[in-house]
């Protein structure tokens, strides 16, 4: 199976030290963006819009995080987690979700996830996925993503 590759890290980021590898399974387009346009000056960022695309970008990536959202069925979650704990057992988890009480009742006691319950500040995201907060605030807060197929849409 071809997959698009769909990358995308602010131009800063693109000259400098090889960037570490974000995952994002969102289906929700704002948050999306929002999570792509916020994330990239310190990630580079893979967009999956389903669990093939995931599971293809886990394989052929070294992934450090992925960010999955509750909008996606239970068992694709955690065939995703799964896979990238396999392939990497220091992957950061980061569940969004819209209940994050109903969440923990669903949870494995032994899941290693963070759940994020939605609306969150995107410095809250950054902060689970290990952005120094003294670096946050100096970085410039524009940036301009590049995109390794244009045609690959978000």
């Amino acid at each position: 199976m071809e997959v698009a590759v769909r990358t995308i890290m602010s131009e800063e980021r693109a000259n400098s030290t090889p960037p570490r590898c974000l995952l994002i399974v969102e289906p929700q387009a704002l948050l999306k963006w929002s999570l792509v346009k916020y994330l990239s000056k310190w990630f580079e960022i893979l967009v999956a819009d389903n669990e093939g695309d995931a599971q293809c970008f886990l394989n052929e990536h070294d992934i450090e995080a992925v960010v999955l959202s509750d909008e996606l069925p239970e068992h694709t979650v955690r065939r995703i987690e799964t896979r990238a704990k396999a392939l990497n057992p220091s992957v950061q988890l980061v569940r969004t979700v819209a209940d994050a009480a109903l969440q923990q009742e669903v949870l494995d006691p032994n899941d290693t996830a963070y759940c994020l319950e939605k609306p969150f500040a995107l410095s809250k995201m950054a902060e689970l996925l290990g952005i120094d907060e003294q670096k946050r605030t100096s970085e410039a807060s524009t940036t301009k993503c590049s995109e390794s197929q244009p045609n690959a849409g978000l």
